[in-house]
């Protein structure tokens, strides 16, 4: 799950996300959701972007957010916005 409070969208879009997808993409991440409409439901509202995504398992996560590919645009998405990444082991099928 990331959270981004981005602080300049347009340099955000440009320089980071096209480097982020696809680092991501060659580590098997399946999105769910990316960027979309969100809702405060309870509690403090959200960064003004959420990522889902979906991993096989916690260690293919850890190594897709600390994959050379990865830690090189997120040094360009540090300059354009606040990042919070977290993941969560889901339940069993």
């Amino acid at each position: 799950i990331s959270e981004i409070e981005v602080t300049d969208a347009d340099a955000y879009l440009r320089d980071y996300v096209p480097l982020a997808n696809r680092a991501l993409a060659e580590s098997g991440q399946r999105r769910l959701a990316s960027g979309g409409r969100t809702v405060a439901l309870a509690g403090a509202p959200p960064a003004s972007r959420i990522v889902v995504s979906v991993f096989d398992s916690l260690e293919q996560a850890q190594a897709a957010y600390s994959s050379p590919a990865y830690l090189a645009a997120r040094s360009v998405g540090d300059r354009h916005g606040r990042l919070r990444i977290f993941a969560v082991e889901g339940l069993p099928p």
